[in-house]
């Protein structure tokens, strides 16, 4: 039986313990994109559904959201429009996110982002 206490045990639980640490790490990192993603439609859902407002005020208050969740979404990459008709707004949208690994691996990941309510 292996003692765990002894050099051996103590460095291959060092080593497991690096190894859980990186990919915690790499989650969070490649994750990160894809969360600002997801809380900043959720938002600009529920902005779109508001009908009593313009256009413009839908806008800035899309723009905000999109600073508030890190989403680094551009002023010209950003339309909302609204259906006098059926008094319903859409948003079209597109960014992208670089995860950057201490300078040796870059992912690119693009977004697009078109919502009819």
């Amino acid at each position: 039986m292996k003692e765990l206490s002894g050099e051996q045990g103590s460095a291959t639980a060092i080593i497991y313990l690096l190894i859980f640490i990186a990919l915690i790490y790499l989650g969070i990192s490649f994750g990160a994109p894809f969360y600002h993603y997801y809380a900043f439609r959720s938002q600009a859902e529920g902005y779109l559904k508001i009908d009593t407002i313009q256009p413009k005020v839908v806008r800035g208050r899309i723009l905000k959201a999109a600073k508030d969740y890190n989403v680094p979404l551009l002023e010209q990459n950003l339309v909302v429009t609204r259906d006098e008709s059926t008094n319903t707004f859409a948003l079209k949208a597109d960014w992208s996110e670089t995860v950057d690994l201490f300078g040796y691996y870059q992912k690119k990941y693009d977004f697009n982002l078109d919502l009819m309510e």
